[in-house]
């Protein structure tokens, strides 16, 4: 995102500065960008820890060993960051909407206390309006082809899963063998080896799910307070 749109990215913290140093002047009040901040470095860290403790007990309890396979080393770190990849984008759209509606409401406010005094004129709220206009038109520049690739990459990862466990050569679907069906372990390993699967694909579909909720319910919270 920082890389490939950086341009974007910049004109966005541009006109967000902008935006701020004005209603910061005009009104002494800032949006909550600390709590905000630590909110965004929370999830993103739950994020990446999440998956991370899973395919750590996933490798301990399914025995598998370092060095057997580079993909087993490699997954410890690919798929946390495989995570927090998918998951930034998203986040950082919500902090910048909610930045945005803070601005609204702090406008609606100020306009709702002209019936009773006089501070400023309606040029003046026309302007800030605009500047909001501006920001909303700049994230949704910024973020809309990474928040539809991200809600498909979750989409893909959900298909791919469902297919590998349905797969005729996944032995997920094969029956138990009379051996098998007798040894303890290998039941043991059968069956977890099925329920961390399962713990996968439950973090691909509320990764689905929670980018529905946010793009839909980030947008009409937003529009609302806009306009």
């Amino acid at each position: 995102m920082f890389v490939i749109r950086l341009n974007a990215n910049r004109k966005l913290l541009r006109l967000m500065d902008t935006t701020e140093l004005c209603f910061r002047s005009a009104f002494s009040t800032t949006p909550p960008l600390l709590a905000y901040s630590i909110a965004f470095l929370i999830i993103v860290s739950l994020a990446f820890v999440a998956p991370f403790t899973l395919r750590v007990f996933e490798f301990v309890y399914t025995h598998e060993r370092f060095l057997d396979s580079w993909m087993t080393d490699v997954s410890f770190i690919l798929v946390p960051l495989l995570t927090v990849w998918n998951v930034v984008p998203l986040v950082y759209y919500e902090l910048c909407n909610r930045i945005v509606r803070s601005w609204c409401r702090v406008l609606a406010r100020s306009l709702r206390s002209e019936h009773h005094q006089r501070h400023y004129t309606l040029k003046f709220y026309y302007e800030l309006f605009l500047r909001i206009t501006s920001v909303q038109e700049a994230i949704g520049d910024l973020f809309n082809p990474f928040i539809m690739f991200s809600l498909a990459w979750s989409l893909v990862i959900l298909s791919l899963t469902i297919y590998f466990l349905t797969e005729p050569s996944s032995s997920l679907v094969e029956p138990l063998s009379a051996f098998q069906f007798r040894s303890e372990a290998i039941r043991e390993h059968l069956n977890r080896k099925v329920r961390f699967t399962l713990a996968w694909a439950s973090i691909q579909i509320l990764a689905a799910i929670a980018y529905i909720f946010t793009i839909c319910s980030t947008g009409m919270q937003t529009n609302e307070e806009v306009y």
